[in-house]
């Protein structure tokens, strides 16, 4: 996951435009200003887009079409992986069979949440989570540009120190 960004970036892939503003809507209200959210009804528009490299997609297994020419979500998951390893996938579906979920995890979702009741808890649990170790990941980078600065300052106050020793002794 990048750590560059004061936020964390989450594309919302899912056909079903109810389902989709609940979830943008409940994890807006939990995370607010630490999390950006973007939502797709398809997977083409995400794919459009990911140049902006989100942080994690949360992206539906079966991604209907009326054309029935648009990727599911399975392609879209194995597309999202060739461009970047990454970008942290959920798969999202209310299918719970084995199948689906060790192909979904096979191909590089890091985890798959039923779309059940407890599908949004989840994914509020999981961001938490995310969010969590964005931030912790960013103080780190902090603390050590700030240690790197302190000795840069020390080395550079030691050296006028040994410069003034030496020319006023």
């Amino acid at each position: 996951m990048k750590t560059t960004n004061n936020y964390l970036s989450v594309f919302l892939v899912d056909d079903d435009p109810i389902y989709t503003t609940a979830l943008k809507q409940k994890l807006h209200g939990k995370f607010k200003t630490v999390v950006k959210i973007n939502t797709f009804s398809g997977a083409e528009e995400c794919l459009r887009r990911i140049d902006e490299k989100p942080d994690i997609i949360v992206l539906d297994y079966y991604l209907d079409s009326q054309a029935g020419n648009h990727l599911d979500g399975l392609d879209a998951l194995r597309k999202i992986k060739e461009v970047s390893k990454d970008i942290t996938v959920v798969m999202l579906s209310g299918q719970e069979k084995k199948e689906v979920i060790e192909e979904s995890l096979r191909s590089g979702a890091a985890r798959y949440v039923a779309k059940n009741g407890n599908g949004m808890g989840i994914l509020q649990n999981l961001l938490n989570g995310m969010v969590h170790d964005h931030f912790q990941a960013l103080n780190a980078k902090e603390n050590v540009r700030l240690n790197y600065m302190t000795l840069l300052i020390f080395l550079t106050l030691s050296a006028l120190f040994v410069f003034l020793f030496y020319r006023y002794r």
